[in-house]
């Protein structure tokens, strides 16, 4: 089994989100993951299955977290994508999306403590 999880989260709004940063976030999030599943599936036998680790952003509205938030939907899309792919070796690929977990990284990402309350209220 694996358990593939890359990702930052740098805030921004669309009017302020530059070519830099939308780089930044998407070869972390999305090309580091992808990378990393295909150097793992040279070790993992047949049979083996895949955990994509996505977010509840994809699918939820955060202000300020747009580009994050496509990272994560593109990251869902790799499941059914690759379970077609990896089909003959019966490699299965789910995905796992939570929802904000309470851990300090929470303020250290410039979340404005009303973000904050709202997303675990959600």
């Amino acid at each position: 089994m694996l358990f593939a999880n890359a990702g930052i989260m740098e805030m921004q709004s669309i009017d302020g989100a530059g070519a830099a940063h939308y780089d930044k976030v998407f070869d972390t999030d999305v090309k580091g993951l992808l990378f990393s599943v295909q150097k793992a599936l040279v070790l993992m036998h047949d049979g083996g299955s895949i955990i994509l680790n996505s977010s509840i952003a994809a699918s939820r509205g955060v202000s300020g977290c747009s580009t994050y938030s496509a990272t994560r939907a593109a990251i869902r899309s790799f499941a059914p994508t690759w379970t077609a792919e990896l089909q003959s070796r019966d490699i299965r690929v789910n995905t796992l999306s939570p929802g904000p977990i309470d851990t300090p990284i929470m303020g250290l990402e410039g979340l404005a403590q009303e973000h904050v309350a709202q997303m675990k209220q959600r």
